[in-house]
This record gives C-alpha cells, structure tokens and sequence, in this order.
C-alpha cells in the first residue's frame, strides 16, 4: 500500500508522511507535559525542568583497534604510552592532550580542543551504569547532563560537551567530555561557596542531590 501511493499518488504520500511526524512530535510533547502546562489555571505549581526540557540523544562511539573489556586494561595502555591520566573512585579522566594521543583520539576531532573525557569505572551504557558509594549509588543517566550544565552556569562546575557511550572489546562505558580546567585544587572556603551555591540551587527546586538535602 506504501508503495503504491509513494509511486501513484507522490504529493499525497508526501502530505501523509509529513502529517504522521507532526503527531509523533505532538504525541511527544504531550507525553512530556502534564495537564497544567495544557490548560490554563489547572496549577499554579510550575513543571520541574527536568520534566518538560527535551533529552538530547545519546551517541555510542567506537574505539577502535584497542580492546578495552576493562578499566585496567585503559589504565595499562596509557601507562605504557606514558600519557598522563586522573584516577577517582568511580571514574578516569584523560586530559585533552591524553584523548589526542590514545586509542580515544577518535573524540578529538568532534569536540573542542579543551575537551577531556571523564571514564565511569562501571560497565554499562547510560541508564545502566552507576557510580557513588553504597545506598548513594545513582544511574548515570540523561538528565545529568542537564543537571551538570546548570551548575556550569551558575559557576559551580566545569561545561560538560557531551554524554557518550564508548564501545570497546565488547563492552560499553559511559563517558562525559567536558572541558579541561587547569589549575590548583580549590581551597576549603572556595569548596564550602560552591556547597552554598548547590544548596541554593536545591532550595529553588532546580537540582536535587543524591541525598534528600544538603545539610
């Protein structure tokens, strides 16, 4: 039937097509609001952002020629390359100059010169993999992103590019390529502005942290 109409009746079919994905989108944009972005005076209470802001798509990019089945075996190649690296409990960060001499340089050439890639150690694609200690334990998922940037806005954070999956030996990691930020670590009184800032942030609804408030 697609076919016959697509070579009998084009303009027809054109119409139709096009008449399809204007539903699919409006389905969409309904799925993602309630009934008081729809009609007026329903509640006063305004949507969460995180509800009604739309997900940018995840990419899943391969490494190739590499076989990274594990952290360890990433943390083995860079050592013998002598490329420098950062290792935290629950992810490896590759500076830019790192990503453009590895097996990640696949990356480089995609983002901003500045941007480095922040590896989580856990196995698994975003909504799958997790990171944080015991019960504090989170999903990576998209929303984190949205999440990551407002605090870059709000000065707190560095800007993160882009959340991406990589594909390596058989195994997916999920990554975020933010930009680089050299520099000495921050001091108590600095760390202690940016904890007021998040507390701010949590107090006018626009981020919540993995525990139910910051003290």
């Amino acid at each position: 039937m697609k076919s016959f109409l697509r070579s009998n009746f084009p303009q027809l079919w054109s119409y139709a097509r096009g008449a399809k994905d204007r539903v699919k989108i409006e389905y969409y944009l309904l799925r993602r609001m309630s009934l008081r972005h729809l009609l007026p005076g329903f509640s006063r209470k305004e949507g969460s952002w995180d509800m009604i802001l739309p997900y940018q798509a995840v990419r899943r990019i391969e490494i190739p020629s590499v076989n990274y089945s594990s952290i360890d075996a990433m943390i083995a190649d860079l050592k013998t390359a002598g490329l420098a690296f950062g290792e935290g409990t629950f992810a490896l960060y590759l500076p830019p100059e790192t990503v453009a001499k590895s097996a990640f340089h696949v990356l480089a050439g995609q983002y901003p010169p500045d941007a480095g890639v922040k590896i989580v150690k856990m196995p698994g694609g975003v909504g799958v993999s997790t990171y944080g200690p015991g019960l504090m334990r989170k999903y990576v998922d998209r929303h984190l992103l949205l999440a990551a940037n407002l605090m870059y806005a709000q000065s707190v954070g560095p800007r993160i590019y882009d959340l991406v999956e990589l594909e390596s030996g058989g195994v997916v990691w999920t990554a975020y390529v933010m930009r680089h930020v050299e520099g000495r670590s921050p001091s108590a009184g600095e760390c202690e502005s940016g904890v007021a800032k998040m507390r701010d942030l949590e107090r006018e609804g626009l981020l919540n942290t993995v525990r139910a408030s910051l003290p």
